[in-house]
């Protein structure tokens, strides 16, 4: 299972980077294949990532075309589905993650 963390903060007291990543290392043990990281104005996040599927490009968050950031842990049973059906969407990884940036592109939160 993968480690996820981050913040979202309504004042300018704002966890530092470092600290963000000495709790990233702290998740290596849920995730040792990999790791990332996104920073933007008042929130961040981190990932370590167990690979099951696409094992070099699969590196998270995922940052889509539209500047949706995503993260998850999962597994996306009817990815080739959604990756044929919306195949307009610029996909740039082989991660089953991404396809959820194209259901959320098209539907909003009503995909889920």
């Amino acid at each position: 299972m993968c480690g996820i963390a981050g913040y979202s903060a309504q004042s300018e007291n704002l966890p530092s980077k470092q600290t963000m990543r000495d709790i990233q290392d702290s998740l290596l043990n849920r995730g040792p294949d990999g790791y990332g990281d996104y920073f933007y104005k008042s929130y961040g996040l981190v990932h370590t990532r167990l690979s099951i599927i696409d094992l070099h490009n699969g590196t998270q968050p995922i940052k889509d075309n539209f500047g949706n950031v995503l993260i998850a842990n999962g597994e996306v049973y009817n990815d080739l589905e959604v990756r044929k059906k919306f195949n307009k969407f610029k996909f740039s990884t082989g991660s089953d993650s991404e396809s959820i940036l194209a259901l959320y592109k098209v539907y909003g939160l009503d995909f889920v």
